[in-house]
């Protein structure tokens, strides 16, 4: 059964106003997960809708939200339902119960009569119950070799069969590209459409975090022209994404500020194109932070 991709783009809210320029103690982590829209695979009875794309830095925490439906029909059989997650590969993984081979690698299940390879066992995680509909999954220090393409796959007895290929999720995977400190500069590379900022905050409870861009200013789920945001709060960390698309002329200086209840902090990047051939452009990136005392570390991504 074929589906259809589409993308869903965060809900557009505008906020102005100046920034807070009194600066206090605090950590400042710049994370790399973003997620470029959504899919759903979109089909009479089997729907699965999650972030097309996520970026993630090597050896952090990622937890992609994932939500499905199957045949209604089959919803009220007494049979358990079983969710895999496969990373597409040459391989091929026999599964007993339906007596077929997927094509791909088994990274995470519910079923525990299946195997998995400890190295993967121990680091993805099915995160919910799918028969409630949820196919979350987590993965713990992710590595680089994790990028690739992943699907979700369901079994129900012998009446419900199904992997939602239509609807693959891609993991990007980048190594840290540069640290930075007052006294630290740090260069990155783009090759295709922009570059990508992330800030994040750990303050509790949770915070705001806003981008003055060019003295625009813009936070939550915001757009302008080719410059797009995206924030979300998780537990007590707040993060928020910058995503510029386009060529970059000339210098552009980039504020992120975290307001917290113990309050304010800032941070500062200075971003200039240099050309250093026909085909080979760098983007270089100068961080700067309004107070000795705050830490940060500075990401920037390919953008695919």
């Amino acid at each position: 059964m074929q589906g259809e991709k589409s993308l869903k783009l965060p809900n557009v809210s505008r906020k102005t106003g100046s920034l807070v320029s009194s600066i206090m103690t605090a950590t400042v982590l710049i994370l790399s997960l973003l997620c470029k829209g959504m899919l759903s695979q979109l089909s009479p009875s089997f729907t699965l809708t999650m972030p097309a794309s996520v970026y993630v830095q090597r050896g952090l925490y990622v937890h992609p939200p994932c939500q499905f439906t199957y045949n209604n029909q089959h919803q009220n059989s007494s049979e358990k339902l079983f969710g895999y997650w496969f990373k597409n590969a040459e391989t091929r993984y026999y599964l007993p119960s339906s007596k077929r081979y997927v094509k791909g690698g088994l990274v995470a299940t519910n079923d525990e009569s299946r195997r998995i390879d400890p190295s993967i066992k121990n680091r993805f995680q099915l995160e919910e119950n799918p028969e409630q509909g949820d196919c979350s999954f987590s993965i713990n220090d992710v590595q680089l070799e994790d990028a690739g393409q992943y699907f979700f796959r369901i079994e129900k007895g012998q009446e419900v069969l199904y992997s939602y290929v239509d609807a693959s999720f891609q993991l990007l995977v980048t190594a840290f590209l540069g640290l930075s400190n007052t006294r630290t500069n740090a260069t990155c590379w783009h090759e295709h459409n922009g570059f990508l900022c992330t800030c994040s905050l750990h303050p509790s409870p949770p915070g705001q975090l806003h981008w003055q861009v060019g003295g625009e200013v813009l936070s939550g789920n915001d757009t302008n022209g080719n410059l797009q945001v995206s924030s979300w709060v998780r537990g007590k960390e707040v993060t928020s994404f910058l995503k510029w698309t386009g060529t970059l002329d000339g210098d552009l200086t980039i504020i992120c500020l975290g307001i917290s209840p113990f309050g304010n902090h800032t941070l500062q990047f200075l971003l200039n194109s240099t050309t250093t051939g026909a085909h080979n452009e760098g983007l270089t990136v100068e961080s700067g932070q309004l107070n000795d005392t705050l830490l940060f570390l500075l990401a920037l991504f390919l953008m695919k």
